[in-house]
């Protein structure tokens, strides 16, 4: 008989304690992301993935073969019982399992961030005791360098990218909104409507990032760029969730929209985000500022999954920054980016599909749930 073994590396994850490392964590061969000077021409975004789930929205990806795929948090649950984090070890495992996963890891060029549930813990701050360590495991797992900015102490994994000639610029900037996340003031009437967990709080030294962040931020964005997508775990522009998002603090929402405002006349911005379980598409009340959240890839809420409700009038939030009904199905965003004529297309698309592309390679037209086409500068 043939036995055959995994052997796990055995790490110190600078507390003292012992950390199990999976031998395929540092052996895994990743897709390398696209040459710094070449234009990109399409992108998949997405997150919240149940590992304990079926995961073939990786075939569906794969088979459309973007340019590059953004992970935008929550890329396993594994919630740290303790300080050793062996829950959430245990899903970058089963992740690091899966046939589908292990295709697109070959395949698609990738770059990611970390959510709550991928920091160890349900709606995770700067309290959260568990963040270095589910740090060191996503920087781990994701085979960032020893030398890597995101190797930084006591701050998050908030990182940029570029790519493209002068007229065809793409910057990608991902923010890290849990490290240095204030606590949320808690709702005064939990479930209801604009505060089901939490309510906005005016205190000014409240943070959502570092002040180091703030810097770094304002940095890139003096850097010039036809199109700027900045990616934020959690909603920004949304005014009508009493869920976690950057309403919660309004003055690091306006200082963020303060930051961006004078660059929107020159670089076409939109931001990313995910966390919801739900997709939709928002705009700012009076800049060109768009948002689209794409949540989630394997668990999106239904109609009726907490109440008696059946259609989008009676389901979907209230929020004037809203364009289009909730997405409820599973599904991830795409961006088309047409330099010749000067636009970017935004879609959510369905993430389980029977005939994900067809012999052009462009995904199935019923798949598109919903789309926006903007202009670039």
């Amino acid at each position: 008989a043939v036995v055959i073994c995994s052997i796990a590396l055995i790490l110190t994850n600078g507390k003292g304690s012992l950390v199990k490392k999976s031998s395929w964590w540092s052996s895994a061969e990743w897709a390398a992301l696209p040459v710094v000077n070449r234009p990109l021409y399409s992108l998949a975004f997405g997150s919240c993935s149940d590992q304990t789930r079926p995961m073939t929205y990786w075939d569906t990806v794969t088979a459309i073969h973007p340019d590059l795929t953004i992970l935008m948090g929550d890329n396993v649950y594994g919630d740290c019982d303790d300080s050793s984090c062996e829950t959430l070890k245990e899903a970058y495992d089963m992740l690091a399992s899966d046939p589908s996963f292990l295709n697109a890891r070959a395949n698609l060029p990738m770059i990611a961030t970390l959510d709550d549930h991928d920091y160890g813990r349900n709606d995770a701050d700067v309290n959260n005791p568990v963040k270095d360590e589910a740090k060191e495991m996503f920087l781990d797992f994701f085979a960032v360098p020893s030398n890597d900015e995101r190797r930084r102490v006591n701050d998050g994994v908030y990182t940029s990218y570029e790519w493209g000639p002068k007229s065809q610029r793409i910057q990608v900037i991902i923010l890290d909104v849990r490290y240095f996340h204030s606590e949320f003031k808690p709702t005064d009437d939990y479930g209801a409507p604009f505060k089901e967990r939490y309510i906005p709080d005016h205190d000014k030294e409240k943070r959502l990032m570092s002040q180091e962040q703030w810097r770094w931020l304002g940095e890139l964005l003096a850097r010039p760029a036809n199109v700027r997508l900045i990616v934020s775990s959690i909603q920004v522009i949304s005014d009508g969730t009493g869920f976690e998002c950057w309403r919660m603090l309004p003055y690091e929402r306006e200082r963020l929209y303060n930051v961006l405002q004078p660059t929107l006349k020159k670089t076409r911005t939109v931001i990313l985000s995910g966390d919801r379980h739900i997709g939709g598409f928002y705009k700012h009340q009076t800049d060109d500022l768009y948002e689209v959240t794409a949540s989630s890839w394997t668990h999106t809420i239904p109609y009726g999954m907490f109440d008696d409700c059946t259609n989008a009038q009676e389901c979907d939030e209230k929020d004037p920054r809203r364009i289009n009904d909730f997405v409820r199905v599973n599904h991830f965003g795409m961006i088309n980016l047409d330099w010749d004529n000067r636009e970017i297309s935004i879609g959510l698309r369905r993430a389980e599909t029977s005939e994900a592309v067809n012999e052009k390679g462009d995904a199935n037209s019923d798949d598109l749930l919903q789309y926006h086409v903007l202009s670039i500068p």
